[in-house]
């Protein structure tokens, strides 16, 4: 008799643990999907606000954080981004220039950073947006 009931907790224990883990997971790819609204800054360039507004357009601040501070587990930090280390998963170095941020819009799964396992979704820009949202990123402190 024991042993009937603890199969029955075990299966009502996972049941509910698969749930949960499901819930997270739909709450965590619904916020990349959204659109977070940077705040304006005037000590960007008109590059640069053009780069904000990219990035607002394309919902980056969801998991970048509106002003590109990052949010954690969701997406890196874009502040101090462009010419910075970044640790990958694989646990190599790489510089972040400008090559690197074109591969991790058109490609973002070809070089993961360390500690963010969600993918991006890939993006196709032209590259006056890309050259504007590198501007942003060296703008950004």
């Amino acid at each position: 008799m024991m042993g009937r009931s603890n199969q029955v907790l075990s299966r009502v224990v996972r049941a509910g643990l698969g749930l949960a883990s499901l819930l997270l997971a739909a709450a965590a790819l619904a916020a990349c999907g959204a659109s977070g609204t940077p705040l304006p800054d005037p000590s960007l360039s008109p590059a640069g606000h053009a780069g904000l507004e990219t990035m607002r357009s394309l919902g980056c601040g969801s998991c970048h954080g509106a002003n590109g501070q990052g949010v954690d587990g969701l997406g890196p930090s874009l502040q101090s981004l462009l010419g910075s280390q970044t640790t990958l998963s694989d646990g190599s170095v790489v510089v972040a220039d400008a090559d690197y941020i074109r591969l991790a819009i058109s490609d973002p799964e070809a070089q993961i950073v360390q500690g963010f396992g969600l993918p991006m979704p890939p993006y196709r820009l032209d590259e006056v947006d890309v050259d504007a949202l590198l501007m942003l990123f060296e703008e950004l402190e």
